[in-house]
């Protein structure tokens, strides 16, 4: 599963309610695996790394965010930077039109939003070289239970061979990352050598073979393709 948060402590908190509830529902806690999105900008040294963020930063524009995004029902772009939100939203009619009351605070401006909406460094944030970078994925996996990461692009190929050659080196050196693919599967590199099939307590397995579906059992697959 994917998850997310403000900060450290959200992260930690939904995960371990992802736990628990697996555990209620006869599953074991490692069942889930919790990946986090990551934004990771690295260079050899400090300077590069900040020069870096800096020019994302220079490139990011609030049009682009909101288009990927589909926004929340109202295109804050048409309106100037210092109409209020909350007049925005005063004067729509139809709950299906009104961004959530959550999303911004009272008195929050167009132009505080739409800047708000460009930042990267929220969530998971690391900026720097990569010891660093790897002693802050470290400290997350510490204290948050996650089991890995899905890197955020924000040049390609550019942000995965950033991190390729620069720290994925370091974090095979501290023993975080393999050296090597030796399981058949995905789901065994995921959850560990023999574990090709969902497990038995996982609520897809009743209809493995077609079973459960109302119509007639569909042969069980060869063991070396039952990989799903």
């Amino acid at each position: 599963m994917f998850v997310g948060g403000r900060g450290l402590a959200d992260y930690r908190e939904g995960i371990a309610d992802l736990r628990r509830i697996a555990v209620e529902n006869g599953r074991e806690p490692d069942d889930i695996k919790a990946f986090a999105g990551a934004v990771v900008i690295v260079g050899k040294d400090r300077e590069a790394a900040e020069r870096k963020a800096e020019e994302f930063r220079l490139l990011s524009r609030a049009e682009g965010y909101l288009a990927h995004a589909g926004g929340g029902g109202v295109d804050l772009a048409a309106y100037p930077p210092e109409t209020v939100i909350d007049d925005i939203v005063a004067g729509l009619g139809g709950r299906e039109q009104v961004p959530s009351n959550r999303r911004y605070a009272p008195g929050t401006t167009v132009g505080q939003a739409l800047a708000a909406v460009t930042r990267f460094d929220k969530g998971f944030f690391a900026v720097g070289t990569p010891t660093e970078v790897v002693d802050t994925i470290e400290g997350w996996v510490r204290d948050t239970d996650l089991d890995g990461f899905n890197l955020r692009q924000f040049l390609t190929p550019g942000t995965a061979e950033d991190f390729i050659e620069l720290v994925v080196p370091e974090l095979q050196r501290r023993g975080l990352y393999r050296t090597e693919y030796a399981e058949s599967t995905l789901r065994e590199r995921l959850f560990g050598a023999g574990r090709t099939r969902l497990p038995d307590s996982h609520p897809g397995a009743r209809y493995r073979g077609g079973r459960h579906l109302g119509g007639a059992p569909v042969p069980e697959p060869a063991a070396e393709l039952a990989a799903v």
